[in-house]
This record gives C-alpha cells, structure tokens and sequence, in this order.
C-alpha cells in the first residue's frame, strides 16, 4: 500500500506545478513542527462524479460531460494562525491522490479555514482558497480555479477529532481557439471547429480524521492566565 502511494506521489510531482509545490512542502514541513499548533487531516472521499462543460463561442451551444471517478485520499497540514475562546483560524495545504476515472485527476489546494465552536466538542468549520487541477492529459486546459467547504468537526480527545465536510471546487475557464487541439476527459485528443468556453466543477463529501492539533491546550493556559 505504502509503495502504491509513493509511485502516485511521483506520477504527480512529475507534473506539479507552483502551488503543488507550495501544498507539497507544508505537509511534510508538518514534521518539523510537531510540537506547534499545528494538525494533520487525513480525508476519505466516496466515488463521485465531476463535471466537464464546453460552450461553443458562435452557436452557444452547451456539452455537458459528467463523469465518475474513484474514491480518494487526501491530506492536508493545517497550522493555526489566530484563535479566541470560540474562533479558531487555519491556514492549509492539501494534496489529493490522483482519483482513478477515464483520465487520472487530482485537485490540490491551498487554503484558509476558519472554525467556530458551536457546542463543547462541536465546531463548524470553512474553507475558502486556491485549487490546482492535476491530470494525465498533458494538453487538459483547465489548471487552476477556487475551492469552497463546509463541515462539522467533532473532538473525541485533546488529539483526535472526526470530520464530515462537503467541498466544490469551481475551476477557472479557460478559452480554446478553433483550430486548436486540447483534451477532454471522454473523447482524449480532439481539435476545436469553433472558439469553446471549457469550464470543470466538482462537488464532494469527505469524512476526514484530525490529528495532533493542542487547541484544547492552548485554551486552558489562557484560562489559567
């Protein structure tokens, strides 16, 4: 398993960009910080499905293709920039195993995440932030765009915490010029007739295991003060 999950961490870095670099460095900075506010989030998502949408610039004509992927893993390193009795506020990377479908996908991200406590143990939690498509196709033209989340964090220790999050990724549109060759995730190669709009969404649940964070910590030395 470990060995499968190394070769996909090289498939990736052979095709990483700035910000994979930048997400990639944070997380396995982590190990350097282990004694700071800082936690690992290690997130299962189902199989889903994501959306590929082309507009023809001159007819307005709209293709829809939706298509499945595998279940994934992802992880992040989140370190903690601000906190009070209630809010608490992260700064993130995370890396996303590339997720099996008709090409290979990953979408990774940079972020910032506020979480309020709503009830003792019980915190709601948002992401707002940076995403980069990674994929096998090397003439995909779609690479970068925004991820948004929401979830609910329970804390089950002064270490632990369990996590169900919902997360989209919007991804920036990018014009192809009628001529011009690019990849769908469908059809492979094909060349544009007409100048296309080419956007990508994707939607997601995730159940996520939170670890080494000291919040809790950090609280009672400010209430012993």
């Amino acid at each position: 398993m470990l060995f499968i999950l190394y070769q996909d961490i090289l498939k990736h870095l052979m095709r990483t960009s700035i910000i994979q670099y930048i997400a990639i460095a944070i997380f396995f900075s982590s190990y350097l910080y282990t004694a700071s506010l800082s936690r690992l989030v290690t997130t299962i998502d189902p199989s889903s499905t994501y959306d590929f949408i082309s507009i023809d610039q001159l007819s307005n004509e709209v293709t829809k293709q939706s298509i499945k992927n595998s279940s994934s893993i992802n992880i992040a390193y989140e370190q903690l920039l601000y906190n009070t009795d209630n809010i608490n506020l992260y700064a993130g990377g995370e890396f996303m195993f590339g997720r099996k479908a008709e090409s290979r996908i990953a979408f990774h991200s940079l972020y910032l995440m506020p979480s309020y406590e709503l009830l003792e143990k019980l915190s709601l939690s948002a992401r707002l932030g940076l995403a980069q498509l990674n994929t096998d196709q090397d003439s995909f033209p779609i690479n970068f765009g925004f991820v948004s989340s929401i979830g609910l964090e329970y804390q089950i220790s002064s270490k632990i915490a369990l996590s169900l999050s919902y997360t989209a990724y919007e991804m920036k549109n990018e014009i192809v010029r009628g001529s011009t060759s690019y990849s769908t995730p469908l059809a492979g190669d094909i060349i544009a007739v007409n100048d296309l709009e080419l956007d990508l969404k994707y939607n997601k649940f995730g159940i996520s295991v939170v670890y080494g964070f000291e919040i809790a910590d950090k609280k009672e030395r400010n209430e012993k003060n």
